[in-house]
């Protein structure tokens, strides 16, 4: 397994917009996404996942506000999108619940476990590989 950290932007819709929708190299009857998953967030839904995170974003001097913690500190400039990568080598077929073992080490690695994100998996390569949106 490859992990690989794409970027850090401030665009949820832009991110999920990307990874949700054929891409244009795709041949008409492959599916792009062979499964998604989200954690701390009460949807299952990609697209909703996307506006909370946003919204989680957008407010969230009020929300540490709300639980007593400091708005000390500077604020990020990068923005609050993280992206990263896991891809396995071609020859590697890893079973749904391995990527998602994998993932879930690297979030917590990351120190991002207790963070909104999504995962999603695709089927538009020769190797596996899941991609992870996390909300800094």
């Amino acid at each position: 397994m490859i992990p690989k950290v794409n970027a850090r932007g401030h665009s949820f819709k832009g991110i999920t917009a990307y990874l949700m929708n054929p891409s244009d190299d795709m041949l008409p009857d492959q599916e792009r996404v062979s499964w998604s998953e989200t954690g701390n967030m009460l949807t299952d839904d990609i697209e909703k996942a996307a506006k909370v995170m946003a919204w989680t974003s957008m407010h969230a001097d009020e929300l540490k506000a709300a639980a007593g913690t400091s708005l000390a500190g500077a604020k990020p400039t990068a923005g609050d999108v993280f992206h990263h990568v896991l891809a396995w080598a071609q020859n590697e077929a890893p079973e749904q619940d391995h990527m998602r073992e994998q993932a879930l080490e690297t979030l917590s690695r990351l120190g991002l476990s207790e963070h909104e994100y999504y995962m999603v998996a695709h089927a538009d390569r020769e190797h596996s590989h899941l991609h992870i949106v996390s909300n800094l």
